[in-house]
């Protein structure tokens, strides 16, 4: 799921303007082909850097998933009106036939166990790395590095040896 902002005229004046559109790609076959879900005006007014972020909580809007971290309110906002529309116009992406239907539920085994023995073997992956980039951009840490003189561009002082840390010139 994207945003797409589409150049068209008005009829009457032939004066050029923008509308914005959320669509999405769907496999057919060997093609793929885009969908129009929602029209969203012209007056979209939301910076283009977030549209991932929105776009994104559209489809965990649909998918019953709640988010992890807090999103902007302007996000947030958005995000429940096209969602809320998706769901009324029954527009909203389905799974494709080729999904496998899950199997029924066995029937449940239950057993004791000692809560203070439990330990955590497989954490998720991308959840920490989700918090952590969240914390960093919420403190602001890039704006404060580049303000110190560190780029994103990492460069090797000459004659510096392999243990020592990468730093900008």
């Amino acid at each position: 799921m994207f945003i797409r902002k589409t150049a068209t005229r008005n009829n009457s004046a032939n004066q050029p303007y923008f509308t914005f559109r959320l669509v999405a790609s769907e496999r057919t076959g060997q093609q793929v082909r885009q969908i129009t879900l929602l029209n969203l005006g012209r007056h979209f007014d939301l910076p283009q850097p977030d549209w991932p972020r929105l776009c994104a909580r559209i489809d965990a809007l649909l998918a019953g998933q709640t988010g992890m971290l807090a999103e902007p309110e302007a996000v947030e906002t958005l995000a429940q009106r096209f969602a809320a529309r998706l769901i009324a116009a029954h527009k909203h992406p389905t799974p494709s036939a080729a999904t496998p239907k899950p199997l029924p539920a066995p029937d449940p085994i239950y057993a004791e166990v000692d809560v203070a023995s439990l330990q955590l073997t497989r954490p998720r992956a991308v959840g920490v790395e989700a918090a952590g980039l969240a914390a960093m951009d919420w403190l602001g840490i890039d704006r404060l590095l580049t303000g110190l003189g560190f780029n994103s561009l990492p460069l090797r002082r000459r004659g510096a040896s392999s243990a020592t840390p990468w730093l900008a010139c």
